[in-house]
């Protein structure tokens, strides 16, 4: 009963440092919109041509989504490693410091546990075929392939061409972004940076196969928008080779990493 009220006592330890935790977080992230919001200010005041401009804003925008996806991954990460450890691991960490009550709930989980590991391999046999969640295991492609993305502007247009795992990807043409392909980490990786140029309510033209697969992207993203075809579009109408996002144009960790890659690119154009 004593060990089960101290470990009550750790758990609400616990959440309380977790909920001071997730709210240091929130702060870190507005203070991080807020810094991004000032550049777009800053690119929107500089004197450049509109051919700059454009492939500022676009370089502005993938790189504010990769602070945000890495400073959100940190976050996570944090949380994982801070959280409650499960009774049988506190049991054991209590019993290792020396607690004589803890070594002795410790002895009766491992005859328990042994007792029914026996039970198992008696009925299912030693070699039994298993299912297990790789979870744990499992490395998230679409973050991995958006925190390394790099990209190359065309100076003479703006255009900016975006590379994932070493391809290109996509093409931000200014006022709209074309896919080169379809694969899961473009699309995720597309979407982001059209809801960071453009905002929340994007259009999409492409084969139906290709809006599903968008929509599919969205969705496992948890994108906040609106995915919507033009009420007189049809399949027909279509072009799968180009296969574009078209929208009306309306408009490491906390590192500044837009510093260099902006003024560079005015630098660039002052050179040129």
């Amino acid at each position: 009963m004593q060990l089960r009220k101290a470990y009550q006592a750790y758990k609400e330890q616990v959440a309380v440092m977790l909920q001071k935790q997730w709210e240091n977080g929130r702060e870190t992230m507005r203070r991080l919109r807020e810094e991004q919001g000032s550049r777009r200010v800053e690119i929107r005041n500089l004197q450049v041509s509109p051919t700059q401009r454009r492939a500022m804003r676009s370089v502005l925008a993938a790189e504010s989504v990769q602070e945000r996806e890495l400073l959100r991954h940190h976050l996570r990460e944090e949380r994982v490693a801070s959280r409650a450890k499960t009774y049988r691991e506190w049991i054991t960490e209590q019993a290792e410091a020396g607690d004589i009550a803890a070594a002795r709930q410790l002895r009766g989980f491992l005859y328990r546990e042994k007792r029914a590991l026996h039970e198992r391999t008696t009925r299912l046999g030693q070699e039994a075929p298993t299912i297990a969640s790789a979870t744990n295991q499992r490395r998230d492609p679409v973050f991995y392939a958006i925190a390394n993305m790099t990209w190359v502007v065309d100076r003479k247009t703006g255009d900016v061409t975006y590379r994932l795992d070493g391809k290109d990807a996509f093409v931000d043409v200014g006022q709209k972004i074309n896919l080169i392909d379809n694969r899961e980490v473009t699309l995720a990786a597309s979407l982001k940076v059209a809801q960071e140029k453009f905002g929340s309510y994007l259009h999409v033209t492409g084969t139906d196969e290709v809006k599903r697969e968008i929509v599919t992207a969205a969705a496992k993203a948890r994108a906040e928008r609106s995915v919507h075809r033009r009420p007189h579009e049809s399949v027909a109408q279509d072009r799968p080779e180009t296969v574009p996002y078209a929208w009306p144009f309306p408009g490491a960790i906390v590192e500044r990493l837009i510093g260099n890659s902006v003024r560079q690119l005015l630098k660039q154009g002052a050179n040129a």
